[in-house]
């Protein structure tokens, strides 16, 4: 943590910094897989939305840092994160998509996520 000093503003404005900081960093986990589908000749790239509820090795560890006094900031949500790619990849067309995909015989996975679309 900085050891300087902090304004009035900044401490108010520090909640959305923070928000915006996780967006950024969910989002930089996967602009490299969009760069790399780019350079082989895709048009576009689905990343995959985790799935909404929590395990619970995620909410134990949630509380456990949350009980340690540790600031545990909530996850983007997809509007978030829809809004932060518009920003992150202009002209792109960025939509959340759910498609069924089959996964063996008989056998269909829902895919959930966001679809950044270049063609």
């Amino acid at each position: 943590m900085n050891s300087g000093t902090y304004s009035r503003e900044d401490l108010q404005n520090l909640p959305q910094k923070l928000k915006k900081e996780s967006i950024n960093n969910v989002i930089s986990s996967f602009a490299l897989s969009v760069y790399h589908a780019a350079s082989i000749g895709k048009t576009s790239y689905l990343y995959q939305l985790k799935n909404e509820n929590k395990n619970s090795f995620d909410y134990q560890r949630e509380m456990q840092m949350r009980a340690a006094g540790s600031y545990v900031p909530d996850p983007p949500t997809k509007e978030e994160l829809i809004q932060g790619c518009k920003e992150r990849f202009p002209e792109c067309t960025i939509t959340y998509e759910e498609t069924w995909v089959e996964t063996g015989k008989d056998t269909k996975q829902l895919k959930k996520g966001i679809l950044i679309d270049w063609s």
